[in-house]
């Protein structure tokens, strides 16, 4: 278990590492609905848009949030670079949304980045989903419209140890 936090309705939410065969369900069934390209545990973009296939090699990690011994959320992270770490696959059941369960998902994958001495944690968000990653210090680099769940943007997040919400 990695920790438990309140929201700001008071109820208890766990936060722990989970395994790629729990994340994919919601992936796939939920957040990647008729995905026509292959779901992985990792994936090649890069922050600048570009694709780098040894990026598919590196060790991703998932993060769940659980109530009740039940998962409501999730969120992966893996390396892009020496020193750029990604933000992928975030997904709130649609009830427990609005209870700030993606700012808990947030705050471990940016610890998860320090943990990996990383300096810049980035992520490319549906439009729709924009405030969430705003509302954790995330900046906006700009939008994309040609990406299979679009319109999205690319946000970057600078890494600083104390600045963890």
């Amino acid at each position: 278990m990695m920790g438990v936090a309140l929201n700001k309705m008071s109820i208890l939410y766990v936060v722990k590492k989970i395994s790629y065969d729990e994340i994919f369900p919601f992936w796939e069934k939920l957040l990647w609905k008729n995905r026509k390209s292959p779901i992985r545990s990792t994936n090649g973009l890069t922050m600048e848009g570009s694709f780098n296939k040894q990026i598919e090699n590196n060790i991703p990690t998932f993060f769940g949030v659980f109530l009740n011994n039940k998962c409501v959320a999730v969120n992966s992270g893996h390396a892009t670079s020496n020193v750029e770490y990604r933000s992928r696959g975030i997904y709130v059941l649609k009830e427990y949304r609005k209870q700030g369960i993606s700012q808990l998902l947030f705050k471990a994958v940016h610890q998860q980045a320090i943990n990996e001495n990383k300096k810049i944690l980035w992520s490319i968000p549906r439009k729709q989903s924009i405030q969430a990653y705003l509302s954790f210090g995330f900046q906006i680099i700009k939008e994309v419209s040609d990406l299979e769940f679009g319109p999205n943007f690319y946000v970057k997040k600078n890494i600083i140890e104390q600045n963890i919400k």
